[in-house]
């Protein structure tokens, strides 16, 4: 069972941290719950109940290698829930993974590939490698912004707050993040860029962002842009890019982004 259904709590942390607004603190314990409703993204379905029914821990049993290829699962270990009591469990169809071990905050969510009532008596398990968070095909997300996320969250590589810089591209830089930027020529540069609290899951470009003027040639014909975790060119991660109107700039000309225009999501 595979997801990328990451809730609006953990898309506003991941996109404060991600864009130099706010460092997210990775949880220090992950828990596995078991829905008979939806979560949604909003963290509101209804949660499994019933005589013996309790989340279990299980970020040790996600990768000690990490995340791979913009996914990550239990490949560590089986997930194991306790034998349920008299009157058994209400029927669940999601799985889902808290920061708490009751209340909490919602992370991620899937639904089962088939509903299961846990009678009295029985369990319900995880195989090892049974459950996946799976990012890799996600909207503007590079598989290194994936994986740096994946990792954060669940504690496998430190991930530092940095300024994110916006980058031009003459070709789309992909999820592999290697589409060409404009040469390091004529004046160009990354530029610094702000952006506003997540609300949503969504973050928006605050305040206009002018690049350097066109100095000595042309910079080419842009087709995309993106957010690179350093200014210095040729350096950095590519976490996020997307596909902008093609423009050529030529000797004397600028580019720029106004205030808002820029709405980045990671759902």
């Amino acid at each position: 069972m595979a997801s990328n259904t990451m809730s609006n709590y953990l898309e506003n942390k991941i996109l404060d941290h991600m864009l130099g607004v706010a460092a997210y603190t990775a949880p220090t314990s992950i828990y596995m719950a078991l829905f008979n409703t939806n979560p949604t993204d909003a963290g509101t379905g209804t949660e499994v109940s019933g005589t013996n029914y309790a989340r279990v821990s299980c970020k040790s049993a996600f990768s000690t290698t990490g995340a791979s290829s913009g996914s990550i699962s239990n490949s560590d270990g089986a997930i194991n829930f306790p034998t349920a009591g008299s009157g058994g469990w209400t029927t669940a169809n999601h799985w889902a993974l808290f920061d708490a071990a009751t209340g909490g905050n919602l992370l991620f969510y899937s639904p089962l590939d088939t509903p299961r009532t846990v009678a009295s008596g029985q369990s319900a398990s995880f195989a090892v490698g049974a459950c996946t968070i799976n990012m890799a095909a996600t909207d503007s997300l590079t598989t290194a912004g994936a994986n740096l996320i994946l990792n954060h969250v669940f504690g496998k590589a430190a991930w530092s707050l940095v300024t994110p810089y916006i980058a031009l591209h003459t070709a789309n830089p992909g999820e592999s993040g290697t589409g060409a930027e404009v040469a390091n020529l004529y004046g160009y540069a990354r530029k610094a860029a702000t952006f506003g609290a997540a609300s949503g899951g969504t973050s928006a470009l605050s305040g206009n962002h002018t690049f350097n003027t066109a100095n000595g040639g042309s910079w080419g014909t842009i087709t995309h842009a993106a957010i690179w975790s350093s200014g210095t060119y040729g350096s950095g991660t590519c976490l996020l890019y997307w596909d902008i109107t093609d423009v050529t700039i030529n000797n004397g000309d600028t580019y720029s982004f106004a205030n808002g225009s820029i709405t980045v999501s990671i759902d």
